[in-house]
């Protein structure tokens, strides 16, 4: 047996032994297209499951039965109309298909990739396009772990987007990163005074992460003149002792997995509707997520839906009667965290003016630099040793 044959094995056992999806293809030196890939592949009625395939086709996408074909194509076709809210706001890709259709417990059934073949020979969908090459840092950097449902949350905003009379208004969506759980709200404007109240409902209905992980706007970090007086959302934050973690500065792909979702509620939300007044706009909003994680179901999630995955899960759930205390200052627990990149200076900029020299031989890296908010400190961390523990008061 090949190496790659046993790292194969090795990789969908811990899978089904319930091991981190994260941690196995990374510990692995593999991807995540690579995990998913052989997890789909095995199959425990074929002993030579792990082997290699050729490459050549092994049989015409024809030879899928014609009434599967069809049922496949009809299916499409329906969630292209979305003529009902769960049409509308359903995933419509080839794994959605495949799951909706009864996924692994219909034997009938062709893999995922050939129904994927299938939309693109019968023209429902293009054929998937060689991903661009970008310019980006391919040093090592220290993204928080994801191993089950409300490690991570992100939080983004759409907008502004336009109602034909001209009001404005921002689409508020924060997700959760392991189960794909979401939650959507409609924001008059960008200010703080109306992104904490929609995180705060949020968590009432997805419960409480252990890291909220977003951008750097002045509404979701705070002062810019004084950069240690945080804004209320990351005051209720340390409240919740839910852990603020930003990501460095014009690197938007940081939030790529959130921001990927974004292009794909804005068609149906935006683009594809025309909305009479804001009271309707909130209640498609309302509407798209309910069925998002009502009706999508993903292999990893074992072929659940995200609210079917996490009914079975124990989370942290803010207090019915939770009321923030805004007004304290400073502020007395919980951590704020910053992903930035050193500069060929040695220094790192965590908000405003506030600088720090972290060492010239770490220039071009990234450094993971945590605010411990009780012990008034700040600790820099480059790929998970500290350098430094520096005083930081409020």
């Amino acid at each position: 047996m090949c190496d790659q044959e046993h790292l194969r094995q090795q990789a969908v056992q811990r899978y089904f032994q319930d091991g981190s999806p994260y941690d196995i293809y990374h510990d692995l030196g593999k991807s995540r297209g690579w995990l998913y890939f052989w997890v789909n592949r095995y199959d425990p009625k074929d002993p030579d499951w792990f082997r290699a395939e050729s490459h050549a086709p092994h049989q015409p996408a024809g030879k899928t039965p014609e009434h599967i074909e069809n049922q496949i194509v009809r299916l499409r076709q329906k969630l292209d109309r979305r003529k009902t809210p769960d049409a509308r706001y359903a995933n419509r890709g080839a794994e959605a298909l495949y799951w909706q259709l009864g996924g692994d417990d219909n034997p009938d059934l062709p893999t995922s990739r050939t129904f994927h073949r299938i939309l693109v020979r019968r023209e429902l969908i293009g054929s998937t396009a060689p991903s661009k090459q970008t310019n980006r840092h391919s040093k090592p950097y220290p993204a928080p772990i994801v191993r089950q449902a409300n490690d991570v949350h992100q939080l983004d905003l759409i907008g502004p987007r336009y109602l034909h009379g001209g009001d404005e208004y921002y689409l508020a969506h924060v997700r959760d990163r392991f189960s794909r759980r979401y939650f959507i709200g409609v924001l008059p404007t960008r200010q703080t005074e109306g992104i904490y109240p929609f995180v705060l409902a949020g968590w009432r209905y997805l419960g409480l992460p252990d890291l909220l992980q977003m951008d750097n706007g002045l509404e979701l970090r705070g002062n810019f003149r004084n950069p240690r007086r945080f804004g209320r959302l990351v005051r209720v934050c340390l409240d919740l002792e839910v852990e603020v973690l930003f990501v460095p500065p014009d690197e938007p792909w940081r939030m790529g997995y959130i921001e990927s979702y974004n292009n794909v509620i804005q068609g149906p939300l935006n683009r594809e509707q025309e909305f009479k007044n804001m009271a309707h706009v909130r209640r498609e909003a309302h509407r798209s997520y309910q069925v998002a994680n009502r009706v999508n179901r993903y292999a990893d999630l074992q072929g659940l839906s995200p609210d079917e995955f996490c009914a079975q899960q124990t989370t942290r759930q803010l207090p019915q009667d939770y009321q923030p205390n805004l007004d304290q200052w400073p502020p007395r627990k919980g951590r704020i965290s910053f992903i930035r990149l050193v500069s060929k200076n040695g220094n790192i900029t965590t908000h405003g003016k506030d600088k720090f020299f972290v060492g010239k031989r770490y220039k071009y890296e990234y450094v993971k630099a945590t605010v411990v908010v009780a012990k008034q400190i700040i600790r820099i961390y480059h790929e998970g040793d500290l350098l430094k523990e520096l005083p930081y008061e409020f």
